[in-house]
């Protein structure tokens, strides 16, 4: 899924020239600003937007506590995510970056495979933020628009068919907006699960566990986004008997949750993290991190199902007070009557 932000823009923040190389050689594939300090890094931060700051902590005049407060109480920086970069380990020092607005710590010697992965995580979870904000003000544009054009209804020809034409498309549109409420909620609960996850559990994972969970992400993208309860049902089935084959521990509970993004062809690939100690909390960070994704389908189906019909509302009361004939296309007013009339032709 690295297409979604290929050229993410991060700052680097660090008073010492060999942990910002190290970090410059980790990170090639994002658009990269460096500061030094902490006065040029909230000048970077206010001018150039950046989507995330790598911030060391121990840095002289202005140190990284400082910085992240600067930036969290400016309008214009207080949305750019921060990770402390720090030889720090003091749970006090974590506390007290949390409270200030960080999302995580990543302690020094740095590891490639940790940064990557919490950098690719956290530019995650700012994505798929921001497209439910942005399909949010979508929804709310729709339904202002809706209003609209049930007050031209209201002056048409068709007041008489109003009252039962509206019943129907409040019917049609309560189905999306039914899921994009229900998919929203979700979302929160996953995300606040992925964080808690991330800074407990995930953060202290050996690095090849951490490759495995990105991995799982990843092929989790090319399996199909929706299939019938008999076909998941059969999955579960011959996860269970696969998995007390090998001899893995709690087989029913692990086969329901791993069947939601893997099947039986890849749980060799993924026994690292299916022997782990801690695997019910990692299979259970994946699932969430892959319902994300499943998410944004869901609320972008909807989305698309009330822009549909709001259309042909649209096109079904245009008003005409000219007495010339124009010309019409018979299979547009068609679809704009099934469109509309749908839940009355279920029925």
């Amino acid at each position: 899924m690295n297409e979604i932000f290929p050229r993410s823009k991060i700052l680097i923040v660090d008073d010492t020239k060999e942990n910002i190389d190290i970090l410059v050689g980790i990170l090639p594939e994002y658009h990269l600003l460096i500061a030094t300090n902490g006065a040029k890094a909230l000048e970077l931060a206010k001018n150039q937007k950046p989507d995330l700051i790598l911030l060391d902590i121990m840095m002289p005049e202005m140190d990284g506590f400082e910085v992240c407060r600067s930036l969290k109480s400016n309008p214009d920086t207080q949305d750019i995510i921060v990770i402390f970069i720090t030889a720090k380990n003091q749970i006090e020092d974590e506390l007290k970056g949390l409270e200030l607005g960080a999302v995580d710590f990543i302690s020094k010697p740095i590891s490639p495979p940790s940064v990557k992965a919490r950098v690719k995580t956290h530019l995650k979870l700012k994505y798929y933020s921001q497209s439910l904000i942005s399909k949010n003000e979508l929804l709310e544009k729709t339904i202002f628009e809706l209003k609209q054009t049930q007050n031209q209804l209201i002056l048409s020809e068709k007041m008489a068919a109003l009252g039962q034409l509206i019943a129907g498309i409040a019917h049609e549109i309560n189905s999306p907006l039914g899921a994009i409420k229900s998919q929203n909620e979700s979302y929160s609960r996953d995300i606040n699960y992925i964080i808690n996850t991330s800074l407990t559990t995930i953060r202290i994972l050996p690095d090849n566990i951490i490759e495995k969970i990105r991995d799982t992400i990843n092929d989790a993208g090319t399996l199909p986004e929706f299939i019938t309860a008999s076909e998941e049902r059969m999955i579960r089935e011959l996860l269970v008997e696969k998995f007390e084959s090998l001899g893995i521990e709690n087989p029913i509970m692990k086969a329901n949750i791993f069947s939601y993004f893997g099947t039986p062809d890849t749980v060799e690939k993924y026994m690292d993290i299916l022997t782990h100690e801690k695997s019910e909390e990692i299979l259970n960070f994946i699932k969430k991190m892959v319902n994300l994704s499943k998410i944004g389908s869901v609320i972008k189906l909807s989305v698309n199902n009330i822009i549909k019909i709001i259309s042909a509302l649209k096109i079904y009361s245009r008003y005409n007070d000219s007495e010339e004939l124009v010309k019409v296309k018979l299979s547009e007013g068609i679809d704009t009557v099934l469109t509309l009339f749908h839940n009355k032709i279920k029925g």
